[in-house]
This record gives structure tokens, sequence and C-alpha cells, in this order.
């Protein structure tokens, strides 16, 4: 019955003028139809920030792993970072702190992880 109801409903609005269907309605179609259509393009963007953030969280999740990773190494910082890095010219590496050997490491590590998770989602065709 509803449905019957519906159906007559719409066709009495499809056979009013615009005008009519202002004076009746309060709202012009005109009108409606920019309002609606601004409410599919406020969920469109609600919709590609959510997605934007995932990616972003995903992207992060990724890299704190893999630093985490990296640090549980259990070779001393010295021949880590000679291992890893024998290109980088380290003057006085004897003559660092612990702390020092192991911030450059971290450093190192950190630059290192970036690049290669950006080359990886450049390589897949994906980006955060």
């Amino acid at each position: 019955m509803d449905v019957i109801k519906e159906k007559f409903i719409n066709m009495y609005i499809d056979s009013l003028s615009d005008e009519e269907q202002e004076k009746e309605f309060g709202i012009a179609k005109k009108d409606f139809v920019a309002q609606e259509l601004k409410y599919i393009k406020q969920m469109r963007f609600k919709a590609k920030a959510q997605l934007g953030k995932l990616k972003t969280q995903a992207y992060v999740t990724n890299l704190r792993d893999r630093i985490v990773a990296a640090c549980n190494q259990s070779l001393s910082l010295q021949e880590v970072l000679m291992q890893r890095y024998p290109a980088v010219n380290f003057r006085n590496l004897e003559k660092l702190s612990e702390a020092d050997l192991k911030q450059l490491s971290e450093d190192m590590e950190l630059i290192n992880l970036i690049e290669e998770v950006e080359d990886a989602e450049q390589s897949t065709g994906k980006s955060c």
C-alpha cells in the first residue's frame, strides 16, 4: 500500500512545474540539487581523507617495525656502521662515545629505511 502511495506522490511532484514545486515544498529544484551535490562532494572528500590517513598509518607502521628490527641487532655499533656504510668516510670513529655511535647508526638507518620504503612504493605505483 505504501508503495502505491509513494508512486502517486512522485507522479504528483513530477507533474508540478519548478515554480509550483518551490511554492509547495519551499525549495527550488535547482537549489535542492545543488545542496545534494555539495553533500556528495563532502562525503567524497571525507572518504579520500580517511583513505589517505590509512595509507599514512600503514607507512608509519611499516617504517617503525623496520626500525625496531634494525635496532635489535646484536653487533657492535662500530661494526654495524662499517658493514652497512663502507662508502661513508667515518673519521675518528673510535673516538665517538657509544651514545654518539648509536645516534649516528639510527640516523643513517632511518634515512635508508625511508628510502627503501619510498622506492618500494614507487615500484608498486602506490603513494602515501
